[in-house]
C-alpha cells in the first residue's frame, strides 16, 4: 500500500540561527541553485510532514519564506540547540504529537528516512541515527513530552541535546538499517567550514 503524501501527527521544527563562527556566515543564507537552505529545507520537509516551523535566535534575521512557515524565537539566551527545541515544541500545533527537529545545515535529508525514524519510534519518546557510532539528536522524532525535559536541562548549565538522551527513552537506528535506504548516508552530511560547504556544493552539482 503506498504511503500517504504526510505523516500524520507529525510536525518538524528547524533550527536555525546559531553563530557559525567557523564558516563565518549564517548557514540558513547560504544558497543552493538560487534557493536559501533555509527555504530548501522547509519545502522539502512541508511535502512529508502536516506542520513545518523555524526556532531561531531571539535576533537572528531570518531569510524569505512562505507565510505559512512560521518562525519562533529563542527566549533562553546563549543555550544553543536546546533553546530552539524548547521555542519550537512550546509552539506546536495542538494536533502535532511529534516533531522531526533537524539543523538547518543538512541539504540532503530525504523523505524516506524521516519515514523510517518515526516507522521504528513505536514507544519511545526519541528516535535517532547513529552516524559513526555517534548519536545524531539534531535529525531526530521526539514526542512532544520531551519539552518538559529539554526545560530541566535548560536550567542546568553547559548540557545539550545529546545530553537529552539520558532522559528519554530512545530508540537508536544504526547505519546498516540506514544504508538500506540510503548507502552513502548521503542525507547525514553537514558542514561547519567553508571548505565543507565547499564539499557539499560540489556534492549537490553531481
Amino acid at each position: 500500500m503506498p504511503r500517504p503524501e504526510s505523516i500524520r501527527g507529525l510536525a518538524a521544527i528547524v533550527l536555525c540561527g546559531g553563530r557559525s563562527e567557523r564558516m563565518r556566515s549564517r548557514k540558513e543564507w547560504l544558497t543552493l541553485e538560487g534557493e536559501t537552505l533555509l527555504a530548501r529545507l522547509t519545502r522539502e520537509l512541508s511535502s512529508v510532514v502536516e506542520h513545518v516551523l523555524v526556532a531561531t535566535g531571539k535576533d537572528s534575521p531570518v531569510p524569505p519564506l512562505p507565510s505559512s512557515i512560521p518562525i519562533v524565537r529563542d527566549i533562553h539566551d546563549n543555550r544553543g540547540p536546546l533553546a530552539g527545541m524548547y521555542a519550537g515544541f512550546s509552539a506546536l500545533p495542538p494536533h502535532s504529537d511529534r516533531a522531526f527537529v533537524i539543523s538547518c545545515d543538512m541539504p540532503f535529508i530525504d523523505s524516506s528516512i524521516i519515514w523510517k525514524l518515526d516507522d521504528q519510534l513505536n514507544d519511545a519518546w526519541c528516535a535517532l541515527p547513529v552516524i559513526n557510532e555517534a548519536p545524531q539528536p539534531l535529525c531526530a522524532i521526539y514526542r512532544r513530552e520531551a519539552l518538559a525535559n529539554i526545560e530541566v536541562l535548560l536550567n542546568v548549565p553547559r548540557t545539550g541535546p545529546r545530553d537529552l538522551l539520558r532522559h528519554l527513552k530512545a530508540t537508536f537506528i544504526y547505519e546498516d538499517q540506514l544504508r538500506s535506504i540510503d548507502p552513502e548516508l548521503r542525507a547525514f552530511r553537514s558542514f561547519n567550514t567553508p571548505s565543507e560547504w565547499a564539499e557539499i556544493r560540489m556534492s549537490f552539482d553531481t
